[in-house]
């Protein structure tokens, strides 16, 4: 009996810390497509081409830079994304889902939509817009009319 329960002790002790470690993971409010748009710098329709690990110390990657074929550019300040002649660029997330690094499956069309950082480096997370292609609804190709903006309040 009291292997017993120095055994479940140790069970608890075990879900009790795993739990805690949830909590820090990265937390968001579901928002809609709309209102991530809104709350980007910038949103491109892209196709995800390569993920690289960058800036790794012992063996452990802190950041992931995606290559991306820019398809469509929706919103930008174009003096920082749109470069007619560059067709692939690069987008930057962290590496882990618990810093809220966002996943693009390679070879997959996105809609994706971030912030820039130090003005230049485009940077994505799974709480902004990083929604399938083909899964997005009907009403999105508001985008290409400029709809969209009108919506949003500054």
């Amino acid at each position: 009996m009291k292997i017993l329960i120095i055994f479940y002790f140790f069970v608890f002790l075990i879900i009790y810390h795993y739990n805690i470690n949830f909590v820090n993971a990265c937390k968001c409010a579901q928002q809609s497509i709309q209102i991530n748009y809104c709350r980007s710098d910038w949103a491109a329709h892209i196709l995800s081409l390569k993920k690289e690990n960058i800036n790794e110390t012992e063996g452990f990657s802190r950041e992931v830079r995606y290559t991306v074929k820019i398809l469509n550019i929706y919103k930008a300040s174009c003096d920082k994304i749109c470069h007619p002649k560059r067709k692939k660029d690069f987008v930057y997330t962290a590496s882990q889902s618990a810093a809220c690094g966002a996943y693009l499956e390679i070879g997959k069309e996105y809609l994706i939509g971030g912030y820039y950082e130090d003005d230049v480096k485009k940077r994505i997370s799974s709480c902004g817009l990083v929604e399938y292609w083909d899964t997005l609804p009907v009403d999105i190709e508001d985008l290409n009319n400029g709809n969209f903006d009108k919506n949003c309040t500054q």
